[in-house]
């Protein structure tokens, strides 16, 4: 399931509930990417990326997707969240990127705190275009 994906200056490596993440210094802004393999590669409309990514990411505490939209690098789609950590709940937002690839959908994940969410975007533009499918 091989991708390759840019790292932010500053930013490292993390395990976040057992999924690695790429996190800002400060712990207020992460991202993070799984593949979804296919059995075929026929072309995905952007409302099934939408639906794949929100499948992908729907077990996430109280995960709510806002509508998608279509964009040239792939499908887009805003969210919100929670993360509870030991008894602290802590509100979060961010973007999906879901892209179609040979055999398989790349889902990039961008979540942020209240304190980070106006970082969302330029992450987005930085690391979206490093975003690419590598075969093992």
């Amino acid at each position: 399931m091989g991708y390759r994906l840019g790292i932010l200056e500053g930013y490292k490596a993390v395990s976040l509930g057992g999924v690695t993440a790429i996190a800002s210094p400060d712990g207020n802004l992460a991202y993070t990417v799984t593949a979804r393999q296919r059995a075929v590669d026929s072309p995905l409309t952007p409302a099934s990326l939408a639906q794949i990514a929100i499948d992908t990411f729907a077990r996430g505490e109280g995960f709510v997707a806002d509508k998608f939209e279509s964009t040239i690098g792939g499908t887009r789609i805003p969210w919100k969240g929670t993360l509870m950590q030991d008894t602290n709940q802590q509100a979060l937002s961010g973007l999906i990127l879901a892209r179609q690839v040979p055999g398989k959908v790349l889902i990039l994940l961008i979540a942020a705190t209240e304190t980070a969410k106006g970082q969302v975007e330029s992450v987005l533009a930085t690391v979206a275009p490093t975003l690419e499918s590598v075969e093992r």
